[in-house]
């Protein structure tokens, strides 16, 4: 194998590789490296023959870092210990009780808005509403969460995070119909913001696939609520 061709095979074993020594802790990486499943591989590079160090060092050199572990996406280097939360951005498979419970907070969605195209009065229409408000608040506080379990909690984000829950409230004190408009433009809107860079990177791949999917369902519930009620 010549010069540079070990280190493609090593970096192209997975579209995630994780090289370390026999003796790195990989702590909050290993976790989410072992998420990943056969989309990740380790290579342990022992430091008991001359060979194995020179790779460390063309690795070390090559990539401009200077412990291990050293992370591969693509073949790219994509940092070191740091590097888990690039991984868990990754990870797309989604747990089966985050579907069940993030596709069965659509029922409510949904039943109120059929409820209200079939002639449904004030109080589904409240309930729709009160619920809306409800989702909004916690697509917020989901990122509370996020800001103050970060090791330097962001003031910015903790501040940020609050907008959706003041965005709920006058939703739920309008008059039903612009209610409904009010909370499904600030459900599209908060996603929006998510996607343009705030707020998305931290989550794994298969959290940010749901909450397009739960955002989309909100939204049309919503909006066909409105028509019901401007049908009524």
């Amino acid at each position: 194998m010549n010069d540079t061709a070990w280190m493609d095979e090593i970096t192209g074993r997975a579209r995630v590789v994780v090289v370390r020594s026999p003796i790195t802790d990989l702590g909050p990486l290993g976790d989410a490296a072992a998420r990943l499943g056969p989309d990740c591989a380790e290579v342990v590079l022992g430091m008991g023959d001359e060979t194995a160090r020179a790779r460390y060092r063309a690795l070390r050199e090559a990539v401009d870092h200077p412990t291990l572990p050293l992370v591969f996406v693509d073949r790219r280097f994509a940092g070191g210990i740091e590097a888990a939360a690039r991984l868990r951005t990754l990870d797309t498979r989604m747990p089966a009780v985050a579907a069940a419970c993030g596709y069965g907070g659509l029922i409510p969605f949904a039943a109120g808005a059929i409820a209200l195209l079939a002639g449904g009065g004030p109080t589904v229409a409240a309930a729709l509403l009160g619920y809306a408000a409800v989702i909004l608040s916690f697509v917020g506080a989901v990122h509370w969460g996020m800001a103050v379990a970060a090791p330097a909690p962001s003031p910015p984000g903790m501040a940020l995070s609050v907008v959706p829950a003041l965005l709920a409230w006058p939703g739920v004190l309008l008059p039903p119909l612009p209610g409904m408009v009010v909370l499904a433009a600030a459900l599209a809107g908060w996603r929006a913001v998510e996607r343009l860079g705030w707020g998305d990177d931290g989550f794994p791949g298969w959290f940010r696939r749901l909450r397009d999917h739960l955002t989309a369902g909100a939204v049309v519930s919503l909006m066909l609520g409105a028509v019901g009620i401007g049908l009524a």
